[in-house]
């Protein structure tokens, strides 16, 4: 039997040219539209990402919008001609240094109509700086979010900062934020940064410093401001204890500062029970600073910097004690 050589040429084109195609799922790509404004107060906005997901279809869509505050974003609704969406934001400030993530909010769209989600905060202000023992910082990273069954109704935050180890950086305000982070050295060496709360209100700066010592890894510190104003005191003496959750005593303290002035102690984490005493007069006169003045408690993490003492200007009673 002869074959024909040319025949079987163009039968392996084709075949190579023409593989064989399944049936394919039909995809219907019918647009609606979702639009909106991103605000963080008075932050300038250098720039957001838009995230919309369909659950029900696995329609993603996104934009990426630089030097503006709107949005106008195509969805795809599917063959039914509507369709429910999760909608979120990442909304970047100073100049990318700060991220700030807006919780999803749902959506309903229709083919061809125009649906409006905003994505707007008050915001507060986390500040501080993160201090290392005996290290020299490179660069460093901060998140702040709420670790509780209502996170997802939360805008959580981010941060970086550099060698000097100072930030500031916008937030939706809330009670119990907790922060953490990782912190990276000119030796590529990181070590973490342990998860610490803080309240933060609308417009309001909430400071909060971290000390960061490697070698002691489950200390903190104590700082802040010693003085009775115009009275001559010879010694200010800082006297605490610390417990656990039981009530055990941990750790005691008894720190003498000679003069005037701020102050810092290293204390080693856990529940302190602490108060101050001036001694002034020659050691004649004893004033134990009032609490608000110099809190009596405070739970201290590690890696944590409490802020505790303030100028106080005292009033004093003059008179007589008679004894009959």
């Amino acid at each position: 039997m002869r074959i024909n050589k040319s025949f079987v040429c163009l039968f392996v084109l084709f075949s190579y040219a023409y593989p064989y195609v399944g049936t394919a799922e039909e995809v219907f790509l019918n647009p609606g539209f979702v639009q909106g404004t991103v605000s963080v107060g008075g932050v300038p906005v250098d720039k957001f990402v838009i995230h919309a997901r369909d659950t029900a279809n696995n329609f993603d869509s996104s934009i990426d919008v630089l030097d503006s505050t709107q949005y106008t974003m195509a969805v795809n609704v599917g063959g039914d001609g509507a369709a429910d969406f999760l909608v979120d934001a990442v909304v970047s400030t100073d100049s990318g240094q700060d991220i700030l993530h807006f919780a999803e909010q749902a959506v309903h769209v229709e083919q061809f109509s125009t649906s409006n989600i905003d994505f707007s905060v008050q915001p507060g202000f986390i500040a501080g700086q993160v201090s290392v023992a005996g290290r020299n910082i490179v660069r460093g990273y901060l998140k702040a979010y709420v670790d509780d069954s209502t996170s997802n109704h939360f805008s959580y935050a981010e941060t970086s900062f550099q060698g000097d180890g100072t930030f500031e950086f916008p937030v939706q305000p809330n009670n119990d934020i907790q922060i953490s982070g990782i912190v990276w050295f000119d030796d590529g060496v990181s070590i973490n940064i342990a998860p610490h709360l803080v309240n933060v209100s609308e417009g309001l700066i909430t400071e909060q410093d971290f000390y960061i010592d490697p070698e002691n890894p489950d200390t903190g510190q104590m700082t802040g401001m010693l003085n009775v104003s115009g009275q001559r005191v010879q010694k200010y003496v800082v006297l605490g204890t610390s417990s656990n959750d039981n009530g055990d005593i941990l750790k005691s303290i008894s720190a003498i500062f000679n003069e005037s002035g701020s102050y810092v102690l290293d204390l080693v984490a856990g529940n302190w029970t602490v108060r101050a005493d001036a001694y002034m007069n020659d050691g004649d006169d004893l004033l134990t600073l009032p609490t608000a003045f110099f809190s009596r408690s405070f739970s201290l993490s590690p890696g944590q910097i409490v802020a505790n003492g303030s100028t106080i200007s005292p009033a004093f009673a003059n008179g007589r004690i008679l004894l009959s």
